[in-house]
Formats: structure tokens, C-alpha cells, sequence
């Protein structure tokens, strides 16, 4: 048992490591929440294969949340240039030849 906790130590801190699930801010966060539960878990005695497949999941679900709500932030930023484009020409015309 002690092999197994060993190596699911190690694929823990190569998945922490890992370019794939390293990024900034709140995702960076967000996957160290989950990196420091599966380590407790794995010291606290549970089973490592199950935790790391259960880590995986987390993970996989996290990015998925995470592009989602990068996508609606991009979505209202296009938004918001397009809303800026259609407001910018008649600002120009308008305040053209007013002073």
C-alpha cells in the first residue's frame, strides 16, 4: 500500500506540474483546491487510485466550467464592442464642428 500511496503522490505533484493544468488566477486556484484534497485524501488512507481518477474528474469539470464562463465573458465583451461600433460614428458626426 505504501507503493501505491508513493506513486499516487507523484502522478499528483506531475499533474500539478503539468502545462496542461497550470494556468493563472482562478483556475490556478481552483485546481490547487482540488490538488491539496486529493493529497489530504491520500494521506488520510484512502484508496489512490480512486482518489486520482476522482481528481481527474474534478479536473476535466473544472476546465469545462471554466471555458464556459470564458466564453460568456467574451461573448459580452464582443458585445460590448460591437455596442461601442454602432454609438462611435454618430459621437464623431455629432461632435463634429461643435466647438
Amino acid at each position: 500500500m505504501t507503493s501505491e500511496i508513493s506513486a499516487a503522490l507523484s502522478a499528483l505533484e506531475a499533474l500539478s506540474s503539468s502545462t496542461s493544468t497550470s494556468s493563472s488566477g482562478p483556475l490556478n486556484v481552483l485546481l490547487e483546491t482540488h490538488f491539496i484534497q486529493a493529497k489530504n485524501s491520500i494521506l488520510a488512507g484512502d484508496n489512490p487510485r480512486a482518489v486520482i481518477t476522482e481528481l481527474q474528474k474534478n479536473v476535466v469539470k473544472a476546465k469545462k466550467d471554466v471555458e464556459k464562463g470564458l466564453k460568456a465573458w467574451y461573448g459580452a465583451l464582443g458585445n460590448v464592442g460591437k455596442a461601442v461600433d454602432a454609438v462611435s460614428p454618430v459621437v464623431l458626426v455629432s461632435g463634429y464642428g461643435m466647438s
